[in-house]
């Protein structure tokens, strides 16, 4: 399995209860970023507390962008972002920015 998130995959039944937010909604596949101890460690053991506490050994890595446009790289962009997908909250250093509900 390639490492960095270059090829999909169909999910399983597990996946796709509990990475929901992770999964393609048009035909159920994911792009997995395999994450090995001695390439990162610090991320290798946040993800691996995240699995002890919860079950699921997968977190929600995003390039933040809609398909089709470029990655975000100004707080207007995310604006846009928000506006024009299913993304409704999002953090920026201190800032948590929730979308407003209609």
């Amino acid at each position: 399995m390639p490492y960095y998130m270059i090829t999909a995959y169909d999910t399983t039944e597990k996946g796709k209860k509990e990475l929901k937010a992770a999964i393609h909604r048009k035909d159920y596949t994911m792009r997995p970023n395999v994450v090995k101890k001695e390439h990162n460690d610090e991320y290798h053991k946040i993800i691996w507390e995240y699995e002890k506490l919860t079950g699921t050994g997968g977190i929600l890595n995003t390039s933040l962008n809609i398909h089709g446009y470029p990655l975000i790289g100004f707080i207007k962009e995310l604006f846009f972002t928000m506006d024009n997908s299913y993304l409704d909250i999002a953090q920026c250093g201190n800032y948590i920015i929730t979308k407003k509900t209609k």
